[in-house]
Order: structure tokens, then C-alpha cells, then sequence
């Protein structure tokens, strides 16, 4: 019974010291998927040592020895305007019979409850999935959560396409004055996403932190959209993955009221993709939730659907 027991894989606290474990067995779960983790092995060792999971807590699954099938975490967040607790779990291979995640993701929900305990007004947990996820959609369906009729298409735009769009407008775009103008870029973050609910919320500074502690960043990833001086959009660029292949996401833009459908934002965003070409990069992508307008814009553009980037929300009430 002891030797049994000894080889029963155990439930532990996530530590930073984790990340390189933690990358690696990201990188095998989305290789089963035929698509690359959303962060590369370099960027989740970064990510650990950020507070991005301040105020939550993680665990791991791990084996006799010492190897990590699986891992979640639980943290307060805010979604479409509400505060809520997100949720997130991702197992090997090794780790996907419920004898074996159980013990995880009932450590996970108990965490979950006593965080909402703690929060009045919070009283719901949100994960979310890649479309080409066939596993843990159909794991934390089992743990009671539905599949929430918002979700996050995703899209490509392939920049051997000449763009036709003849669009001009007067304005002045250059890149951020960083770090300093950080304070800015929330600022507009602000300003911009007046309709969370439709467009989600800006990113936070730890994400830009992230991005900016890339070895291979450049200001001129952080675009800001003038006129006379005075700031009216802006639109970030992400490195998508730490590869040879250069591979940028247009993470966020947007122009504030007042300067909207005057040929801002299609500005913006063709200066975003001329520069991500003389990068060398082959493709460009964006993601954005179902409800929001800004997608028919990036039809105009000759965006187009990308399942590896799109994302399937789901909730839980407790």
C-alpha cells in the first residue's frame, strides 16, 4: 500500500522557480493542438518573475519524481465589466484521468470560493480555451462550467496581400517615448475602451512591463496617434513568439471618441502593418471579442479567421 501510495502524484504550490517546467510542458500540451503555446519558453520564465499572480495562488500536479503533469491557478481579475475570478488549468498527457486532476482542480474551486468569499460582488470563475483545444474544454465542463456565447475571434492577415485601401489622413504617428510614457498609454487605454462589454478593457502595465523586458522589443511596437500635438489613438504590438520566425500580434489600438470614423484607426493600422513587413515577418494577427465593432474594420483590411487565436470563454457560478 506504502509503494502505492508513494507513486500517487502529489498536489504542490506553484513557485516561480517552476517556469522553465512550466514552459516546457506548455509547449508539449500545444504541440497535441498543432500550435505554438500563447508564450514561448523565454516569456513564461519572464512572466514568473512579474506579479502576475499577485493576490491568487497555483498549484501543480507532480509525479514521484518530481516531473509536473499539470498545473492551474486561481486569481481576482476583472471581464466585461465585472470583477470576477479567473481560472486557469492545462495538463499532460499524464494528467488528464480524473483520479489524477481532481485533487488540482477541487484545490482550485475551494481557492476560487474563498476569494469570493472575500469579494463582495464576485460570484463567478472564467477560463477560456483556443478553438483547437479539444482537452480542457471538456475537463472544466465536467467541473460545471458553461460556455459563455461571447468569445475572441481571432484573425491573420498575410502581408504578401497588397493592401488597396487608399485612405490618408493628417495626422502624426510615432512610436511611445518609453518607459515615461507609459502613463500615457493607460491614460488612452482609458479614454479608448469607453465599451468594455463590446471591446474589452485595455492591457495591463505589467503585460506592457512583459513586452518590454523582450530582448528583441522596439519602441516602435507602442504606436501614438497625434494631431496637433495632442494624442487621439494609439495601437501596441506584441512579438508573438520567441522564434526565428518573425511573428508580431496587434494586441490593442484604438482612437478615442471624437476622432472615430475619420480614418484614424485604418491609418494606424496600415503604419502597424507596413512596419511589422520590414520586420520580415510573413503574417500579422489580431484578436478581438465577437461583439466588437472594429472587426469590420479588419475585414476591410483583409484580416482573416485564425482558429489557433480565436478563444472560447466559460463560467462557473459559486
Amino acid at each position: 500500500m506504502k509503494a502505492q501510495e508513494s507513486q500517487t502524484p502529489k498536489i504542490r504550490p506553484l513557485v516561480k522557480e517552476d517556469a522553465y517546467a512550466i514552459g516546457l510542458l506548455m509547449e508539449k500540451i500545444h504541440s497535441e493542438f498543432g500550435c505554438e503555446p500563447m508564450h514561448s519558453l523565454e516569456t513564461t520564465v519572464r512572466l514568473f518573475n512579474t506579479p502576475w499572480l499577485e493576490n491568487g495562488t497555483g498549484f501543480v500536479i507532480e509525479s514521484a519524481e518530481a516531473k509536473i503533469l499539470g498545473y492551474g491557478w486561481v486569481r481576482p481579475s476583472s471581464w466585461h465589466c465585472r470583477n470576477i475570478i479567473h481560472l486557469g488549468l492545462f495538463l499532460g498527457t499524464e494528467a488528464r484521468e480524473e483520479k489524477v486532476y481532481v485533487p488540482l482542480t477541487n484545490e482550485l474551486l475551494i481557492n476560487a470560493a474563498t476569494r469570493i468569499a472575500k469579494h463582495s460582488g464576485i460570484n463567478e470563475v472564467i477560463t477560456f480555451y483556443r478553438s483547437v483545444d479539444p482537452i480542457h474544454p471538456q475537463i472544466i465542463c465536467r467541473l460545471g462550467f458553461k460556455k459563455h456565447p461571447v468569445s475572441m475571434l481571432g484573425f491573420r492577415h498575410n502581408l504578401s496581400i497588397n493592401n488597396t485601401d487608399t485612405t490618408t489622413v493628417d495626422i502624426n504617428i510615432r512610436p511611445a517615448q518609453l518607459p515615461q510614457e507609459k502613463i500615457l498609454i493607460t491614460w488612452l487605454g482609458e479614454k479608448i475602451f469607453d465599451d468594455p462589454v463590446n471591446q474589452g478593457e485595455p492591457v495591463s502595465e505589467t503585460y506592457l512591463d512583459l513586452e518590454m523586458m523582450n530582448p528583441k522589443f522596439s519602441p516602435e511596437q507602442f504606436l501614438i496617434a497625434e494631431k496637433n500635438g495632442n494624442p487621439i489613438g494609439y495601437l501596441l504590438m506584441f512579438l508573438s513568439k520567441d522564434t526565428e520566425e518573425v511573428c508580431y500580434d496587434i494586441g490593442e489600438f484604438g482612437v478615442v471618441p471624437g476622432w472615430r470614423k475619420q480614418g484614424v484607426g485604418l491609418t494606424l493600422l496600415k503604419t502597424a502593418l507596413n512596419w511589422i513587413k520590414k520586420q520580415g515577418a510573413q503574417n500579422a494577427f489580431v484578436a478581438s471579442f465577437s461583439s466588437n465593432p472594429a472587426i469590420s474594420l479588419y475585414w476591410k483590411l483583409k484580416f482573416r479567421p485564425d482558429p489557433v487565436r480565436t478563444y472560447y470563454f466559460y463560467t462557473k457560478l459559486i
